[in-house]
């Protein structure tokens, strides 16, 4: 079984990104949280909102990338499988 994600959100800040060694290879590594609302109206009307924080790693080039492109609050699309 394989489970799709698909993720729009803002950025809390901006990428933090290290080398890392893997064996013998040194690789990049960027670890950012992406801010995730939900809004509904509940039973007397009122609109509710709700803000999930997920975490997300991005590896090697990916990495290189996001350092490249992103900052605190751009929005972001995130898709992958887990």
């Amino acid at each position: 079984m394989v489970n799709v994600v698909h993720l729009v959100g803002r950025l809390g800040a901006a990428p933090e990104v290290r080398e890392v060694q893997v064996g013998e290879e040194t690789r990049k590594v960027a670890n950012f949280s992406l801010a995730v609302s939900h809004r509904w109206r509940d039973q007397a009307g009122e609109v509710q909102e709700r803000t999930d924080w997920i975490p997300i790693t991005c590896w090697g080039t990916l990495a290189e990338v996001a350092q490249e492109h992103l900052s605190k609050g751009r929005l972001v699309y995130v898709g992958g499988l887990c």
